[in-house]
């Protein structure tokens, strides 16, 4: 496919990168059109909440949500908690789901939630202390966005993409290192200045994440491409 088409579309710089890289494609073919976030992610925040840490992902080795329940098991407040949502099935996910149902288990702090619908989802994000997504790899990565425009701090992995679509609208820790992830949470926690700096610099960035702009990119590099032909 990659070989025979006219133009090619991704999401991100890293993305554009790596299929050049590896499929020895014209950078010249491939056209970046980032994600965005729906306008429905808008702060709901709920009086008399726990204090908790959100993650939100499936359970997939590359979204490294086992590292982010070590690095909580490291943290040195005990009276906060850590909400997990997103799809947990063994059958898929094998070794990695059960780690984490007998970790959840062991831990009162810990509730891992499944899937929820976007209302709840939005009411999570808008209400968390920080949002965390500790992923080894992504193309984009839209839950740091969704929660942003919800008003919640995020603390993420150092991975290329992270940095190129959050830039310093984050904190970032090494997705390889518990320790270091637990650091930059506690920083979190313990500091409502950086909590409102965040939230200020996130409602920034996700202003030039919508499926708007999206869309207009897309039909500009779809004309040129029929203007080419």
């Amino acid at each position: 496919m990659i070989k025979y088409s006219k133009h090619i579309i991704t999401v991100s710089e890293y993305s554009k990168k790596e299929i050049s890289d590896y499929f020895g494609v014209d950078k010249d073919k491939i056209s970046i059109v980032y994600n965005g976030v729906d306008n429905k992610f808008k702060p709901k925040k709920l009086p008399n909440q726990d204090r908790y840490i959100l993650g939100v992902s499936s359970v997939a080795y590359h979204k490294n949500i086992i590292r982010l329940i070590e690095s909580f098991l490291l943290l040195k407040n005990n009276y906060i908690k850590l909400y997990i949502v997103g799809s947990l099935n063994k059958k898929i996910y094998g070794k990695e789901s059960l780690k984490i149902i007998n970790l959840a288990k062991k831990n009162q702090n810990i509730k891992y939630l499944g899937r929820v619908d976007d209302d709840k989802l939005i009411e999570l994000y808008s209400n968390a202390v920080c949002f965390v997504y500790p992923s080894l790899y992504e193309g984009f990565g839209i839950p740091p966005l969704e929660a942003q425009a919800c008003g919640c701090p995020i603390v993420i992995s150092d991975i290329p993409v992270f940095k190129e679509v959050y830039a310093n609208s984050a904190l970032f820790f090494n997705p390889y290192d518990p320790e270091d992830m637990a650091k930059k949470i506690e920083n979190i926690i313990d500091s409502s200045n950086m909590r409102k700096e965040l939230i200020q610099k996130g409602f920034k960035n996700v202003k030039k994440y919508t499926w708007e702009n999206s869309a207009r990119q897309f039909f500009n590099i779809l004309n040129k491409v029929i203007k080419n032909d």
